[in-house]
């Protein structure tokens, strides 16, 4: 498996992880040596990932089911075609001494752009 350090695992990766942890805890193998060592090893993802997927596991099998939360800093949600026109829009008002709320930015848009979605 290549490197994703930081990315989130995707549910299928994550399922993998499940069922290879369970089937190393299910047999036996000498020297002993943990099956969430084992398992890490196996798929090429550290260890400390085995045992916090499997914790997320044993407190709620369903787990798996659901979507992975999306960690840090979300996407910019301006597109680009209008990312200057608001930052125009936000330094006039800055200079102005305006207090600027995102629903002020968000009515700005619509009567000047053409962009249904907003």
């Amino acid at each position: 498996m290549n490197s994703i350090q930081g990315k989130p695992l995707t549910l299928e990766v994550r399922r993998v992880v499940v069922s290879v942890k369970l089937y190393f805890d299910s047999i036996k193998i000498s020297p002993k040596e943990s099956s969430s060592k084992r398992a890490a090893d196996a798929i090429g993802i550290g260890e400390a990932t085995v045992k916090r997927i499997m914790a997320s596991y044993n407190k709620d099998p369903k787990s798996l089911d659901n979507c992975i939360k999306m960690r840090g800093r979300p996407p910019h949600l301006v597109g680009e075609t209008n990312q200057e026109l608001v930052r125009d829009y936000v330094r006039t008002a800055n200079k102005n001494g305006e207090y600027i709320t995102l629903n002020d930015i968000k009515e700005f848009l619509k009567k000047n752009t053409l962009d249904d979605s907003l």
